[in-house]
């Protein structure tokens, strides 16, 4: 059925039209949506809409939707056609609210279209939505973004959720007091530089491609992996900052830009597909933070230091009982690659050409795996360790060639913990 509104034709909105959605518009809906209504609703969907909403979750949530949907005992018709309308449902009353906008082509029967941008920029709220402060006492980290050193992945993880938790704060304060209440914060509490040059820009009035643009122009000449990667977060934070993006859903897009392991994000989008709508606003980011005695690439360094030290006074048999088995198990590219020489003891007695050609080219296949490049580099230096110590060269010679895979920092880093420990007496 169709209508003419102001000389144009519009269609009624069905559960189709949602692959016409754009991203942002797709994520809010699905956060007000229960999982198991989205599994029956996409029993009986086409590829191009199960596509959309899988492009639209995280990677693990997709993962978990696509086995779901492969059971043979999906929803009936008529309990997908039930969550179909439950869904129409949920987007009809935020289009109503003006918390989304379906677009000019489609319409909802009795329901005139509403502008998604019909915010109070002095108030700073969205009508129709209640406001709840993600953290009203929240004190702002000095550096969000670390500056001059490399950064480690625990370095990134830890600085994106202090990223993730200020952008929520900064969010919360612009949607309750209006945008201009963000120069206090500029001002008097926020000293990373990045951040609070795209602050000012924005406060400033410039439009949200200027923004981008400056702060990409700044982005792109970072060399480092991490925190360039930190600093497009930042981007995209800031900008749906200036959009007054309802909290829960800045959080839920900002961590479709990452993959990193017991997020706790993860577990608050799961909460909020069971139906807590609040778990976005009840992150306790503190304890995902975890601070590194000694970074990942020096603690490995000196680890297979000392495996190689054992290999050269006693062998490579009694390596096995120095293992990590979680690391084993986690297929770690070191821990892993030295416990295949224990799969077939016979292998340990059948020569070094014969466990360097076997471990060479299983191993490189565990690198090729890595997607980050910082992990990449790292599990390259793994594969070399093991290389060495299945060949039983001398513990510094080992050293020599895994520090050439790092910076200097981590270089120094990595020569401090090994002289200190070992004495020189290696080898």
């Amino acid at each position: 059925m169709t209508k003419k509104n102001d000389g144009a034709l519009k269609a009624i909105f069905t559960f189709n039209d949602i692959a016409a959605l754009n991203d942002w518009t797709v994520q809010r809906f699905l956060l007000e949506t229960n999982y198991f209504t989205l599994i029956d609703a996409l029993a009986t969907a086409g590829a191009p809409l199960r596509d959309t909403v899988f492009k639209n979750v995280p990677e693990r949530e997709a993962a978990r939707l696509k086995t779901a949907l492969e059971n043979p005992q999906a929803a009936s018709r008529e309990a997908s056609e039930k969550a179909r309308a439950e869904i129409i449902n949920t987007i009809r009353s935020l289009h109503s609210s003006g918390d989304i906008n379906i677009g000019g082509d489609f319409y909802f029967p009795d329901i005139q279209d509403i502008s998604p941008n019909q915010f109070d920029y002095t108030k700073g709220t969205i009508p129709g939505e209640p406001e709840k402060a993600h953290k009203k006492d929240y004190i702002i980290p000095p550096e969000i973004i670390p500056q001059g050193i490399s950064l480690s992945y625990r370095d990134f993880a830890n600085s994106y959720y202090r990223m993730v938790e200020t952008l929520a704060y900064f969010n919360d304060k612009a949607r309750r007091e209006g945008l201009l209440a963000l120069y206090e914060v500029v001002d008097d509490g926020l000293d990373d530089v990045f951040l609070k040059k795209g602050l000012s820009l924005i406060l400033d009035g410039n439009d949200a491609e200027t923004v981008r643009y400056v702060l990409t122009v700044s982005m792109e000449r970072e060399h480092d992996f991490y925190r360039k990667k930190l600093m497009g977060i930042a981007i995209e934070g800031l900008l749906a900052i200036a959009s007054l993006t309802r909290t829960s859903l800045l959080i839920f897009r900002l961590n479709l830009l990452v993959d990193i392991k017991d997020n706790p994000i993860d577990a608050a989008y799961e909460k909020c597909l069971s139906g807590d709508r609040e778990a976005f606003l009840n992150i306790d980011f503190s304890s995902a933070i975890v601070n590194e005695h000694m970074r990942e690439e020096v603690r490995f360094i000196k680890r297979a230091f000392e495996m190689s030290n054992i290999a050269r006074r006693e062998g490579l048999l009694p390596l096995e009982k120095h293992l990590d088995a979680d690391a084993v198990a986690k297929r770690d590219v070191f821990e892993y690659g030295l416990s295949l020489l224990f799969y077939d003891t016979m292998d340990i007695w059948q020569g070094i050409d014969h466990r360097t050609e076997h471990h060479g080219a299983v191993l490189a296949k565990l690198v090729e795996r890595e997607s980050d490049p910082v992990q990449k580099n790292l599990a390259a230096a793994k594969r070399e360790a093991v290389m060495s110590i299945v060949a039983y060269e001398n513990p510094w010679v080992l050293a020599v060639k895994v520090i050439a895979y790092f910076d200097k920092d981590i270089a120094a880093a990595a020569e401090k913990a090994i002289f200190d420990d070992d004495g020189g007496q290696a080898g």
